[in-house]
C-alpha cells in the first residue's frame, strides 16, 4: 500500500502518470480505440507501458496511430501472441490458464519483472493507472504502486471477470474465490477507481463501500466522421439498417432475425426486400449466422459483410438510415458498449434492443432514440419499419457530453483531483 501524499524515495520527482494498457492502435478492438482516443487527447503528462500495437487480418484503427511512437511510450512486446493457433490450442485444452484473471497475467507478471530493472522507472512517478480490460494489468499497476510507493488508480471498462461478469461466469467455486481475492486485493491498494457508467459504479460501490471514484463515459470523436447529406436518404428506394460491433458471448443477433421473419409472416403485403436491406459489420459465428439467414428466407433482407477497420466503421455510421444496437440479455446489466458512443457521433437514429433501465436504455432514452426492451424484442421489426417508412428520418443532434474534448477535460479533472500536481 502506498503511503498517502509521499513519493517515492527511488528518485526526483516527475510529474508523470505511468499509464498501462495492453492493446493500442492500431490494433483494432474496442479498448484499444478508446484508451488511444482518451491518451491523445488528455494534457495529464503520461509514461505509457503497453504490450500490443499489431495490426491483425490487415484491419487497423486508422487513427491515434503515433501513440506508441512517442518517446513517453515503452513497448513490453509479448513473448507468443495470445491469439495465435497454438495459443488457442493451448487455452482450450487448459482453460484455467485463461482464468487468473485472463491469459495476459503472463504478459503482466513479465513486465514487473522488466519494470524493476529498468533505470527509466527509477523516477519518482505521480501515480499509475491501469486500464482493464485486461484486469491482469490492474494486478500489475498494484505491483508497481507497492513497490514504489505511488497511488494507483483503475479504470474499469467492464466488471472483473470469472467473479459476477455476466459474460464470463466462472463455473468453478476455487475460480470464482481466486478472482474475489485479486480483485479485493488490487481494490484494497488503490487510491481511486474510474467507472464507465453509473450502473457498474454503483455496483461496485454496494461491494467495497471504502472505494472512492468516478464515472467517465465513453467518447466519440467528431473529427473522424464523413458526414452524409439528408437529402440523399430521402431519394433512396432501398433504406440501409446497420448494426456494427461485435456478437459474442450472450449478445447474438438472432433476436433481429425472428422479428424480421415475425413481420415478414404478419404482414405479406409487405415486401421488405424493395424497401430495406440489413447489414451486420463486426465479429460473430458466421456459419451460425448464415444458416439462420437462410432457415428463415432472409437472404434477400439481411447480410453479413465481417470486419472493417474502426474509420470504415464510422463512415458506414454515418452513411446509415438507421443503427441498431444489440445488447445481451444479462442480469445485471452493467455494460455501457463503447460502439453506442460511436453511435451517438454519427448523428444517425438509433434503436436498441436493451435493458431499458440499463446503462445503454438510459442513454439512448436520454438522447432521443428508441428503446425497446428484451421482454418486447417481438416488435423490433416494427418498430424499425415505423421508424424508416412513418416517421420524418433526420440527423439527431450531437451529443457533446460524448465528444473526446469533453470527456479527455472530465479526465484530467479527475486525476488532478485524485493526484495533485506537486510544485
Amino acid at each position: 500500500m502506498y503511503s498517502r501524499g509521499r513519493l517515492s524515495s527511488m528518485g526526483t520527482h516527475d510529474s508523470r502518470l505511468i499509464v498501462l494498457t495492453y492493446n493500442i492502435s492500431p490494433r483494432l478492438g474496442a479498448q484499444s480505440i478508446q484508451v488511444s482516443r482518451l491518451l491523445s487527447h488528455i494534457r495529464t503528462k503520461l509514461k505509457l507501458i503497453y504490450g500490443d500495437s499489431s495490426i491483425e487480418g490487415g484491419l487497423r484503427v486508422g487513427a491515434y496511430e503515433s501513440l506508441g511512437k512517442k518517446k513517453d511510450s515503452v513497448q513490453i512486446k509479448p513473448l507468443v501472441n495470445s491469439n495465435n493457433i497454438l495459443s488457442r490450442i493451448l487455452f482450450k485444452t487448459l482453460p484455467f490458464l485463461d482464468m487468473f484473471p485472463d491469459r495476459i497475467i503472463f504478459w503482466s507478471l513479465r513486465s514487473y519483472i522488466n519494470l524493476l530493472f529498468s533505470r527509466d522507472l527509477s523516477a519518482g512517478y505521480r501515480g499509475v493507472l491501469s486500464f482493464g480490460t485486461p484486469m491482469s494489468l490492474h494486478i500489475l499497476g498494484s505491483l508497481l504502486s507497492r513497490k514504489m510507493n505511488i497511488p494507483h488508480i483503475l479504470y474499469y471498462s467492464d466488471p472483473w471477470p470469472w467473479n459476477e461478469n455476466p459474460y464470463h461466469k466462472g463455473t468453478s467455486l476455487l475460480v470464482k474465490q481466486i478472482n474475489k481475492k485479486l480483485e479485493s486485493w488490487v481494490l484494497s491498494n488503490s487510491q481511486h477507481c474510474i467507472f464507465s457508467n453509473k450502473a457498474v459504479a454503483n455496483f461496485y460501490k454496494d461491494r467495497y463501500p471504502r472505494i472512492t471514484l468516478s464515472v467517465l463515459g465513453h467518447s466519440y470523436d467528431e473529427q473522424l466522421y464523413e458526414r452524409r447529406n439528408d437529402r440523399e436518404a430521402k431519394n433512396r428506394k432501398v433504406m440501409t439498417v446497420r448494426t456494427i460491433g461485435d456478437f459474442y458471448g450472450p449478445r447474438s443477433p438472432n433476436p433481429l432475425l425472428i422479428s424480421i421473419h415475425q413481420y415478414i409472416q404478419d404482414h405479406p403485403e409487405i415486401d421488405l426486400s424493395q424497401m430495406l436491406k440489413v447489414e451486420i459489420y463486426g465479429r460473430c459465428n458466421e456459419k451460425n449466422l448464415n444458416h439462420v439467414i437462410k432457415e428463415l428466407g432472409l437472404k434477400e433482407i439481411i447480410f453479413f459483410k465481417g470486419r472493417v477497420s474502426y474509420i470504415k466503421s464510422l463512415e458506414l455510421m454515418s452513411r446509415a438510415d438507421l443503427l441498431l444496437l444489440i445488447d445481451a440479455k444479462v442480469s445485471p446489466n452493467l455494460y455501457f458498449p463503447s460502439k453506442l458512443a460511436d453511435y451517438l457521433g454519427s448523428k444517425v437514429p438509433i434503436i436498441g434492443l436493451t435493458d431499458r433501465d440499463g446503462p445503454a436504455g438510459q442513454i439512448l432514452s436520454s438522447t432521443g432514440n428508441k428503446v425497446i426492451d428484451h421482454a418486447d424484442e417481438g416488435t423490433l421489426m416494427e418498430s424499425i419499419y415505423s421508424k424508416l417508412f412513418l416517421e420524418d428520418v433526420t440527423s439527431m443532434d450531437a451529443y457533446e457530453e460524448y465528444e473526446i474534448r469533453a470527456v479527455a477535460k472530465k479526465f484530467d479533472a479527475i486525476i488532478d483531483s485524485v493526484i495533485p500536481v506537486k510544485a
